[in-house]
């Protein structure tokens, strides 16, 4: 079982909507998925109630939730030895606690979800620099998850603060233990996830190749070729295979 989590130390960084676009993107390859939602505000479990109801669900995708730190590594751990799921996406509270500890030892990728502004890429240095220091606190450095920062919700053509942010991030050193100089760069995903109207109709009606089929079966002609919808699911199809390929690179 493949586990990517992700994992940002402050709220509306897009962790939920990423987490909502793999499990898509998984679903439409015919990939056995499941998640695990540990957010207080249930995002990921409140929109599997929504997209169930609407019928853009996927039955066979297990959904877990839990607030406990122990209870969430453990349902990871259980449900690798079982088997029986392929990919399993796990979404986090915009916080620091010792949850994030535990779901990294279990993780074969952190993504740390950000958006291109100044606050938002501090926080991704203080996430990577966090993900750091757990080398000096784990008996194998080696066997911890590899670390990647998403850049999201990017305009098709970004403005200027955007793309400074973004040269800026790539080009200098980052990351590291906060108490010497910086020893790392942040390591970004050359995907970027634009930000569309159809991930917003994702988030409310379910998985994006089960709206396709459901705009498909419409009598509207406007709904007989949801390109938005096909534009929006090849992008997190295509952000995860950089995510998988990862994974394969570092086992």
């Amino acid at each position: 079982m493949r586990v990517i989590t992700l994992i940002n130390q402050k709220g509306g960084a897009g962790k939920s909507t990423i987490a909502r676009g793999l499990l898509s993107a998984a679903e439409a390859r015919g990939i056995n998925a499941g998640f695990l939602d540990t957010d207080k505000t249930e995002n990921l479990v409140q929109w599997a109630g929504r997209a169930a109801e609407a019928d853009n669900w996927a039955e066979d995708i297990a959904g877990f939730k839990t607030l406990n730190p122990e209870e969430a590594r453990d349902i990871v751990l259980d449900l690798d030895e079982e088997g029986d799921i392929d990919l399993f996406i796990v979404d986090t509270p915009g916080d620091a606690s010792e949850l994030h500890d535990l779901l990294a030892t279990v993780s074969d990728l952190v993504l740390c979800p950000i958006q291109p502004s100044t606050s938002d890429l501090s926080t991704a240095i203080g996430t990577a620099n966090w993900m750091y220091r757990m080398r000096a606190r784990v008996d194998d450095p080696s066997q911890l998850p590899a670390f990647r920062a998403a850049i999201n919700r990017v305009g098709s053509k970004p403005t200027k603060t955007e793309a400074r942010v973004m040269l800026y991030a790539r080009a200098n050193k980052l990351v590291g233990d906060g108490a010497a100089p910086p020893e790392e760069k942040l390591r970004i995903l050359p995907r970027y996830i634009q930000q569309r109207d159809a991930y917003r109709r994702m988030d409310e009606e379910g998985l994006l190749g089960r709206m396709i089929s459901s705009d498909q079966r419409r009598k509207e002609q406007f709904f007989k070729n949801p390109k938005h919808l096909r534009d929006a699911l090849a992008e997190m199809d295509e952000f995860l295979s950089l995510c998988l390929a990862i994974v394969e690179e570092e086992k």
